[in-house]
């Protein structure tokens, strides 16, 4: 297993090695995008669940509308999920691009038949190019008939909250799958007890302990944007080329 160089002062642990802590505050680590948003960390923190108040569940309701989420689906838990696989593959040194890349450009949209995946993960090895779809076990069906037409140039796969220990194992080690876990764990943890605080419309007092929040200041973006931007263009060269029957 490789060691991975430590972030100052957040205690990243991006070897992804789950840190003992013991009885001492638990550490929870938070997606390097969301750490740059204060909402999400102050809903993480939990410091706001000391005493029954009604600001408190203002708080909570609030914050989480303001993220975009509500306690009706499950949307929340899937983004988690897409947030730390693009911290793992940024970690790990992948070139890949988002779903906010692909609908920024026409030429690779049009490549993929107008879907919008979460991540196109370029070959390494013997690995092809790979898709990824993070999705609700509801869709699965459909998604695989309209990425299963794409398999002439990448291979796919459909993640979901059940599902994406197995799925990314020819992806991610067996200790990036583990932190990815653990974390996830305590991430669902957290997340029902948002719920159930908008359901009974009353803050838990002390249900769930404070969380020391950890994540990684440096994962190589500045290689990657650069990394990305030629891969970007690859992707809509190979794309052009298809619509016009050269070099195939």
């Amino acid at each position: 297993m490789s060691n991975i160089p430590l972030a100052k002062e957040k205690e990243v642990n991006l070897n992804f090695e789950q840190e003992k802590v013991g009885k001492e505050e638990k550490k929870f680590y938070i997606p390097s995008n969301w750490d740059k948003n204060m909402d999400f960390k102050e809903l993480l923190e939990h410091k706001y669940a000391v005493l029954n108040t009604t600001d408190a569940l203002i708080f909570v309701e609030e914050t989480l509308k303001k993220l975009g989420y509500n306690s009706k689906d499950n949307n929340m838990l899937l983004d988690y999920i897409k947030n730390m696989i693009a911290d793992i593959l940024l970690k790990n040194g992948e070139v890949f691009i988002t779903e906010n890349d692909i609908k920024q450009s026409k030429t690779i949209s049009e490549l993929l038949n107008n879907t919008t995946p979460d991540f196109i993960i370029k070959s390494k090895d013997n690995r092809r190019t790979l898709i990824i779809v993070c999705t609700d076990e509801k869709e699965i069906s459909e998604l695989k008939s309209k990425y299963e037409k794409l398999e002439y140039f990448a291979d796919f796969k459909i993640i979901t909250y059940y599902n994406f220990q197995s799925e990314l194992k020819n992806i991610f080690s067996d200790s990036d799958i583990g932190y990815l876990y653990e974390n996830y764990q305590v991430f669902l943890t957290k997340y029902f007890y948002w719920k159930a605080c908008v359901k009974f419309k009353k803050i838990l007092v002390k249900d769930k302990e404070n969380l020391k929040l950890i994540c990684r200041e440096e994962l190589g973006e500045e290689k990657y944007e650069i990394n990305k931007a030629t891969f970007k263009h690859n992707l809509e060269t190979y794309s052009n080329k298809i619509k016009s029957r050269v070099g195939i």
